[in-house]
């Protein structure tokens, strides 16, 4: 993987420096609305397998969504680190299942079947008018995506962030980032050009 541009290095402070800055209360509030313009304007086949992350302490908790999702029948799994270079994992994760720190610090299910996600919730540090995403610049979702794509596989990718982590300006990106099919906030659903904006 090629070393971030300080371009998107600055913009990953940045961007950090404004998740932080988030109350608790807005934090919540935010989980909540977002997970309702989620259901309410994301199409998803019924028997889809839905795969979610665990957020980390700033990120948008996409925690209520899942257990909606799941309340409707979904089957949610979260990712699993891969081996540096290769694409996530995804394991079928609920309530009882046991979690487990990766060497990244994201939480991951210690056990249970792996799935091919159908639908694929994204955590990001920022996103653009066109859906690009700046992540963390490890490159796994990236590499996750472009699988998942190059098997033929049909994949609903939505990113799911703070309205604060929204950049007005095109992000630069490189020949491996991959954009996503939407972004959902508390305030809005973003589709790229192309599409309609909700």
């Amino acid at each position: 993987m090629s070393q971030a541009s300080p371009n998107k290095t600055v913009l990953r402070a940045a961007l950090r420096d404004r998740r932080r800055a988030l109350s608790p209360a807005l934090r919540i509030a935010a989980a909540q609305r977002a997970a309702a313009l989620f259901l309410a304007d994301v199409d998803i086949p019924s028997d889809a397998y839905i795969a979610g992350y665990y957020p980390l302490a700033d990120e948008l908790s996409p925690l209520t969504l899942l257990q909606a999702l799941r309340g409707k029948g979904h089957s949610i799994a979260l990712p699993v680190t891969a081996p540096k270079g290769q694409p996530l994992s995804f394991r079928l994760w609920d309530d009882t299942v046991p979690l487990v720190k990766s060497a990244f610090g994201v939480q991951e299910p210690a056990a249970g079947d792996t799935v091919i996600p159908e639908v694929l919730i994204v955590p990001l540090l920022g996103f653009d008018s066109a859906c690009h995403r700046l992540g963390y610049g490890a490159g796994h979702y990236d590499r996750t995506m472009a699988d998942l794509r190059g098997q033929g596989k049909t994949i609903l990718t939505v990113g799911f962030a703070f309205q604060c982590q929204y950049v007005a300006t095109p992000l630069p990106t490189e020949a491996h980032d991959i954009a996503l099919d939407c972004v959902v906030t508390e305030d809005r659903l973003y589709w790229p050009p192309s599409e309609n904006v909700i």
